[in-house]
């Protein structure tokens, strides 16, 4: 008797799990975009150092539209899309600094999505001493 009740409940949580993960969609679901950037990082050797690299990023929609490609910083379009449903774009990634990417809708100009491009360094830039050459 004991062990049909924990088989009950053992059933009955498998089945709650089952349908929470598997059955439950998220409120964005017609939304859902994917905004993806290969490689995402960008390793220098030195600190302030500029990074050369071709970015290739891919985005996916659920449902056609017209999307842009943009920098975050200054608002420059990348490049557009009309009527597509996804999209690749070749960056000539040239910065000392990381940079944000969005995904907009071109008619509310309001982020869908975003990625950043990282710029690491593997050695920091040297801080001169102020005492590097003082005696006394």
């Amino acid at each position: 008797m004991f062990s049909n009740i924990k088989r009950l409940h053992v059933l009955v949580l498998v089945l709650g799990c089952w349908a929470s993960f598997c059955c439950a969609q998220p409120a964005n679901h017609a939304n859902n975009i994917v905004l993806k950037a290969k490689p995402q990082q960008c390793v220098v050797l030195n600190e302030g150092q500029a990074c050369h690299k071709t970015i290739r990023i891919y985005w996916q929609a659920n449902k056609p539209g017209d999307y842009c490609l943009v920098i975050s910083k200054n608002k420059t379009q990348l490049q557009c899309w009309q009527a597509a449903a996804q999209g690749v774009y070749q960056l000539a990634f040239d910065s000392s600094t990381s940079l944000p990417i969005y995904l907009i809708e071109s008619k509310q100009q309001a982020p869908l999505a975003s990625v950043n491009i990282t710029v690491s360094w593997v050695y920091e830039a040297r801080r001169e001493s102020r005492a590097s050459w003082r005696l006394f």
